[in-house]
């Protein structure tokens, strides 16, 4: 397993804030020069409603406002439909009001290869896998099963669970790859694959 703190040009005069509401929980996460704070939420109806309030709450026990933020970054997915819409629909608000640059990115958008045949992978729930080909620029939901009839491909396993790599090491008894990307290394990652900043661009696979 490799890291993505490779790409450590941290810039470290920032004060970011990073939230994903893609899993079964809502990460926030501050950096602010050296330093970073994180906390999570269910991810739950109610929790949505007032994500606000819990982007704000986070940011005052840091004593941090949004006149101090300089960039905010938002996973838009894939995953869950009701935390990505939600959570989307907050930082427009948030830019809106606050004029401060926001940059929508994917874990699919942070990996690049020249290689043919290669599949990056995220869990989804009961052994089900959101995958894209980048060949093909393709994407789609595949079950263990059917993932199996991958396994002359070069597969990505992005940030999966130990339990989880265990699993499949066990289904894939050739060489996968496991890459784990922290929150930490977003702002990071979003600057060398140019995500590009203040633009809505939901993926929703289904």
């Amino acid at each position: 397993m490799f890291s993505a703190l490779e790409f450590n040009e941290n810039k470290n005069n920032m004060t970011n804030l990073i939230i994903d509401a893609s899993s079964d929980k809502i990460f926030l996460k501050i950096i602010a020069s050296s330093k970073s704070y994180t906390n999570n939420y269910p991810n739950s109806k109610n929790n949505f409603e007032k994500l606000i309030i819990l982007i704000q709450e986070f940011m005052n026990t840091k004593s941090i406002s949004f006149d101090n933020l300089d960039n905010i970054y938002i996973n838009r997915g894939p995953g869950s439909f009701s935390g990505i819409r939600n959570s989307l629909s907050v930082i427009k608000g948030i830019n809106f009001t606050k004029k401060i640059n926001y940059f929508c990115y994917s874990y699919f958008d942070l990996f690049e290869t020249l290689e043919d045949d290669t599949y990056l992978i995220l869990e989804n729930i009961s052994d089900s896998f959101y995958i894209k080909n980048l060949d093909q620029n393709k994407f789609e939901i595949l079950n263990i099963d059917k993932l199996k009839n991958l396994q002359n491909k070069r597969l990505v396993f992005i940030n999966l669970t130990d339990s989880s790599i265990n699993k499949i090491k066990t289904y894939f008894p050739q060489s996968c790859e496991f890459l784990k990307i922290n929150l930490e290394d977003i702002p990071n990652l979003c600057d060398k694959f140019k995500i590009k900043k203040n633009l809505i661009n939901p993926l929703y696979i289904s």
